[in-house]
């Protein structure tokens, strides 16, 4: 036994032993593991923090640009209605809506910045999308979500001419470029529309040299730009920079700041990712503890192992050794125990043997009587049948037991009271099973009622639900109906706005050509109107901006109706284009060759005379119109000024009372001396064409937009403003409704006191 014991306790230590240099070697290779985790974490460490110091720098850098450029500049709530409509634009049409002219475009330079304003104009804050169809999506989203209108420039549909490289040429004056060329554009795909808002228009160092560019070469005519935003029209128009142009100009400043803050914003969220791993210096400790621990446990198991090796392994050994020498001795005793106790088993047996014949001889007689073989087989039978009888009579005494107490309890006087309160309860439970079937027979009644209002309810329903299902349909129907008939007037809108803008061209074609002619001389039979009528003006692909002199100028030219009776029956019934450009060509042939026969003969002009008085009495006659134009100009210009000073002076004896009178009355109605409030115009020159710009500084706060203030701040800066506007035009009364809403106790303290 003690053998088996130690062999199987040196079996389990051998397994011990085994487990335990696995448990070492995986162990091992999770230090390995856990040693690299470490090494590439502390390389990641290295690198953030690394990242996070450039970062930084580059974060310092840009604050000072901003600061320096006064970056902080507070954004309007109708500037950022507009930049968040674009943003939506582009989110919805991602890659089809590229943003504004001004955001996606830059001067080279700063100085060409009043230069770029002026000649971009309108199109400057434009939106450049890639076809008609989705500049007409943005705009049903801007009106269906209520945003300020914007312009559109779809790429697929501008008209652009081709880039007249002579400009690139012109060496004197210097400094002459194309504004194309000093335009910087982000994304190649929009330079189309930055052609087509810039056009062939050049940019001069001064104003002489934008005069000279414009007027002063001989045959050619720039719309050319000097770089303090003086801009000269083909057509001979001026226009000046202004502190609306400069205003304007600014936008590109802003452009600058905002990718300055968007980069700002990108550094700030990098910083705040790069610090967050800073803060896994804890995770490495861990890790370090951890391998540590694991250092420890395998020093821990390589004691075990040696000591399991060296010590209990072999002692376990030299106790099986001895156990096994003891054994041989145990079991040789064994055997001769067992010798000795076969020997009585044998003797007890011859005994019993005697016994049994003994019996077998004294009740043999008995035996045959019963007959049985042995008295063995009477007594294993008697016995048998005695304890069966012992059952059995055990069982009756206990039925006879239960009879009797159920005897005794039926003779018992109780028996009567307990049989009449029984009766009693059935009786109840009679009355209340009567009850409880009218309850239900009513019950029942009621559902059934209730069944048939229901059936009449679902059929009701089901009608209704018909009824809502045929005017879902008709609804349906209509709302399609309703939607391609949009379709069909956007449709038809947008070939009206083609068939305007044909008639546009061909209207400035017409009279091109009869420019043309009264320049040349060339007679023209007239039905009505003279070619006096012609003047010069500029040619333009944006008819929706179309200068008011211009247009005049092109009515005039309209109301000249030529006569084409001396015009050939063939030439008469043409109505195709090409046809028409076909004869056009040829007719065009056949003048040029007769101006190069005419230039072949040297033949004196005998009415060069008369020619050149002619020209002369046309000169006269220009002179004379362009006089009378000149001071039909003046005078409406000093019309206009006259008006545009009776606004501003009528709109400055309203708004400077309020402006001045609005500080004092923020101050009692805050009750401090350091509070402030601003009343100020966005358009210095004309205030009464843009927005007022109200600003509060609160008591002991500093400068803040009006939508960073708290609620009760703005509740009496509100009050401030209408109370001033009632110093200056006071009205019987007027109605303020629940204006303690936002105000707590001090600001309520500070209005009722006032």
């Amino acid at each position: 036994m003690l053998n088996k014991i130690k062999e199987s306790e040196l079996k389990r230590q051998e397994q011990t032993l085994t487990n335990i240099e696995e448990n070492r070697e995986a162990q091992i290779q999770l230090l390995e593991d856990e040693k690299k985790n470490l090494k590439a974490l502390e390389k990641e460490m290295h690198e953030s923090k690394g990242l996070l110091e450039k970062y930084s720098l580059r974060l310092q850098e840009i604050n000072k640009e901003i600061s320096d450029a006064h970056g902080d500049s507070i954004e309007t709530e109708h500037t950022k209605r507009r930049n968040e409509a674009v943003e939506n634009l582009k989110r919805l049409f991602p890659e089809k809506v590229h943003g504004r002219l001004v955001d996606i475009c830059s001067p080279s330079q700063n100085k060409y910045n009043l230069a770029m304003t002026k000649v971009l104009g309108v199109n400057m804050m434009a939106i450049i999308v890639d076809t008609d169809d989705i500049a007409e999506e943005c705009i049903a989203y801007l009106k269906e979500q209520r945003y300020y209108s914007e312009k559109f420039l779809p790429l697929n549909s501008l008209v652009i001419n081709s880039v007249n490289e002579t400009i690139r040429e012109i060496s004197e004056p210097k400094g002459v470029k194309l504004l194309l060329d000093v335009i910087n554009c982000c994304q190649p795909s929009i330079k189309k529309a930055i052609q087509f808002a810039s056009g062939n228009s050049i940019v001069c160092e001064t104003v002489e040299d934008a005069r000279f560019m414009a007027y002063g070469i001989a045959g050619h005519r720039y719309k050319s730009v000097s770089l303090d935003g003086t801009l000269f029209q083909q057509n001979g128009i001026v226009s000046g920079g202004s502190l609306e142009l400069r205003d304007k100009a600014k936008k590109w400043d802003e452009q600058k700041q905002k990718k300055l803050r968007d980069e700002k914003t990108e550094l700030q969220d990098k910083c705040a990712t790069l610090q967050q791993q800073q803060k896994r210096n804890f995770e490495i400790e861990i890790k370090q503890k951890h391998i540590q621990q694991i250092e420890s446990r395998i020093e821990f198991t390589k004691f075990e192992y040696k000591k399991l090796q060296d010590e209990i392994i072999p002692r376990l050994l030299r106790d099986l050794d001895s156990l096994q020498g003891q054994t041989l001795l145990v079991q040789i005793r064994i055997d001769e125990k067992q010798k000795e106790l076969e020997k009585i088993e044998e003797e007890i047996q011859n005994l019993e043997s005697q016994k049994n014949a003994e019996s077998d001889t004294i009740f043999a007689e008995f035996c045959q009587r019963i007959g049985i073989s042995d008295i063995r087989e009477y007594e294993n039978r008697e016995i048998s049948f005695y304890q069966e009888y012992q059952r059995q009579l055990k069982t009756f005494d206990t039925e006879i037991a239960r009879i009797q107490y159920e005897i005794e309890f039926l003779k018992s006087d109780d028996k009567k009271a307990k049989e009449k309160e029984e009766h009693e309860k059935i009786q109840k439970l009679q009355e209340c099973e009567i009850e409880l079937e009218k309850k239900v027979e009513n019950q029942m009644k009621e559902l059934n009622t209730m069944e048939e209002n229901l059936k009449k309810t679902q059929n009701q329903a089901a009608d209704q639900r018909s009824r809502v299902v045929k005017k879902e349909v008709k609804f349906d129907e209509a709302k399609k109906a309703v939607q391609s008939i949009d379709r069909n007037l956007i449709s038809l809108d947008k070939k009206v706005k083609n068939l305007e803008e044909i008639e546009a061209r061909k209207s400035q074609k017409r009279h091109s050509l009869l420019h043309e002619c009264k320049i040349g001389g060339i007679e023209i039979p007239l039905k009505a109107g003279t070619l006096q009528d012609v003047m010069i003006i500029e040619e333009t692909d944006d008819f929706e901006n179309i200068d008011p002199h211009d247009l005049l100028q092109r009515q005039q030219a309209d109301n000249i109706i030529i006569d084409y009776d001396d015009l050939e029956e063939k030439a008469k019934r043409l109505k195709s284009e090409i046809e028409i450009a076909k004869l056009i060509e040829t007719f065009t042939k056949a003048v040029t060759e007769a101006q190069t026969n005419l230039s072949k003969i040297s033949a004196p002009n005998l009415r060069a005379s008369k020619r050149m008085e002619e020209v002369r009495s046309k000169e006269d006659e220009t002179k004379e119109e362009y006089e009378n134009a000149r001071k039909k100009a003046l005078k409406a210009q000093a019309a206009f000024e006259k008006v545009k000073n009776e606004r501003y002076k009528l709109f400055s004896n309203f708004f400077e009372p309020i402006s001045q009178k609005i500080d004092e009355i923020y101050k009692q109605l805050s009750r401090n001396e350091s509070a402030q409030a601003f009343l100020g115009p966005e358009n210095q020159e004309e205030p009464y064409l843009d927005g007022i710009n109200f600003n509060c500084v609160a008591p002991g706060k500093r400068f803040r937009p009006m939508d960073n203030l708290s609620g009760g701040e703005k509740t009496i800066a509100a009050l401030a403003l209408l109370f001033s506007i009632h110093s200056k035009n006071p009205s019987p009364f007027f109605v303020l409704d629940e204006i303690d809403a936002a105000l707590d106790n001090t600001n309520i303290s500070k209005v009722t006191y006032n």
